[in-house]
């Protein structure tokens, strides 16, 4: 087992076997931040895990729009992220819920603006921009529209940060 500390020399010049005692505790707490590492991620999946199994047992009402909604918010740093995001959408599409379309949909855009994807961001906010309006979430109006502006800033689409910000300038007055 070749986990070396020290130059080969300088374990034979250690007294007492001082080298191995430090390299069995190095190797001990190595193991155990592994074991909490390792810890940490199952109880994260197995929370995700409990809440896909209830999730099967619940009918298509507003319940199953907030277990998906707590799903996607748990998930937040998963693969399957965007998959519980679009599920939430594709449900709350089928209730015609605006409350849940566009949280829903402002869950796609963060995905889409931390992946600068600009053209799925500024399709996606001007979806969700006139029911949020109708239904009057100005937060969610008003985020949405500035991680557009913050995505074109960073393509360095300037012009188009402008008008959305001078658009975004209007619609607060």
């Amino acid at each position: 087992f070749p986990l070396l500390i020290y130059s080969p020399d300088s374990l034979y010049q250690q007294k007492g076997g001082s080298a191995m005692k430090q390299t069995l505790l190095i190797l001990a707490l190595f193991l155990q931040s592994l074991l909490a590492f390792a810890e940490n991620i199952t109880e994260k999946s197995s929370v995700a895990d409990s809440l896909l199994i209830e999730l099967r047992a619940l009918p298509h009402d507003t319940t199953r729009l907030k277990l998906l909604e707590k799903l996607v918010l748990t998930e937040q740093n998963s693969p399957h992220y965007i998959e519980y995001a679009e599920e939430m959408f594709n449900e709350a599409q089928r209730q015609k819920n605006p409350k849940y379309i566009c949280s829903s949909t402002y869950f796609k855009i963060l995905y889409y603006y931390n992946k600068n994807e600009v053209d799925s961001v500024s399709k996606l906010v001007n979806y969700v921009k006139p029911i949020a309006e109708r239904m009057e979430f100005f937060r969610l109006y008003f985020n949405a529209q500035k991680l557009l502006i913050y995505t074109y800033t960073y393509k360095e689409k300037y012009e188009y940060a402008i008008n959305e910000s001078l658009k975004m300038l209007e619609k607060a007055e």
